[in-house]
């Protein structure tokens, strides 16, 4: 089944159950760029081995659920829970090539929202802080036949910033910024193979979304 069915078939069915409680899907076109990615050129024959550092900005969609389980006058607390699939054709190291940029996520985290007005219209402005699965091959890892994948599982922490603009009583036009980072660990034997070898530690991660949220009707304004 199209991914585009699953989704409208968890919108229809969460729909039923988010008439009185503060439920939300959404579906994010998503843009991301994940920079400083080091890596050492294993077949390089200097001492040290030549290094470099390259960038990838993929792009592709998030698609996520939240519930707003208290609130506090205008403000809400709840959690959240999302995936999202980005890639790009071209690698961290500035060319096309079998690599190309892969980045799979799946994300849970709590989330603090505002109900409030901008004149007349109703924005909902939200932080969150998310973490979980981070898994790529970093622009970097190609392919390889009969071993498995070339993408790697990391652990990775973002934290949000956005806005759902109402548009109607249960659907907003969200807009969506995350900063954040992904824990990359030593290239494993199953990839001893390959060229190039991704430096372990920190590796920044940033995300851009636009989209629309599917909602229940607020208890309070």
């Amino acid at each position: 089944m199209r991914l585009s069915k699953v989704f409208a078939l968890v919108v229809c069915a969460l729909s039923v159950t988010a008439v009185r409680a503060q439920v939300g899907v959404y579906l994010l076109a998503t843009g991301q760029h994940m920079s400083s990615i080091n890596y050492t050129d294993t077949l390089s024959t200097t001492t040290p081995q030549a290094t470099g550092s390259g960038h990838i900005s993929p792009l592709g969609f998030t698609g996520g659920v939240y519930y707003d389980f208290h609130t506090f006058g205008p403000i809400r607390v709840g959690a959240d829970l999302r995936g999202g699939i980005t890639s790009s054709q071209k690698s961290a190291l500035g060319v096309e090539n079998a690599a190309g940029g892969h980045v799979g996520t799946v994300l849970g985290g709590a989330r603090g929202s505002l109900a409030t007005h901008i004149g007349p219209v109703k924005v909902d402005p939200y932080v969150q802080v998310s973490f979980g699965l981070v898994q790529t091959n970093y622009g970097i890892y190609t392919p390889v036949a009969n071993q498995g994948t070339n993408r790697l599982n990391n652990f990775g922490m973002t934290g949000y910033l956005g806005a759902d603009v109402h548009l109607a009583p249960i659907a907003s036009l969200r807009f969506e910024g995350g900063s954040g980072a992904v824990l990359a660990g030593s290239r494993p034997n199953s990839l001893s193979g390959q060229r190039y070898s991704v430096s372990s530690g920190a590796i920044p991660l940033q995300t851009f979304s636009i989209g629309i949220v599917f909602h229940g009707r607020p208890r309070t304004d």
